[in-house]
């Protein structure tokens, strides 16, 4: 959203399994997210709420090595 930061308070690895198929490991884990600036109101409570904006919430993804960085590649329903 323009005029918008968003920001990663905080990341968890909880559990990973390898990814075999496709390369990289399937991982569950615990993040925070916030938003600054560039939305108000009901727009902003309805961003966090989709988003998980606020909380730690609980997901799952692939992760691969890319030029020595660890990257999420794929996000898990």
């Amino acid at each position: 959203m323009k005029g918008s930061e968003h920001y990663l308070e905080y990341f968890r690895k909880i559990a990973c399994t390898e990814a075999l198929s496709k390369g990289g490991f399937y991982c569950d884990y615990s993040v925070k997210r916030s938003i600054r600036g560039g939305v108000t109101g009901d727009r902003l409570e309805s961003m966090m709420r989709q988003f998980g904006t606020g909380i730690s919430t609980l997901e799952n993804g692939r992760f691969a090595k890319s030029e020595g960085f660890w990257m999420l590649v794929e996000i898990k329903d």
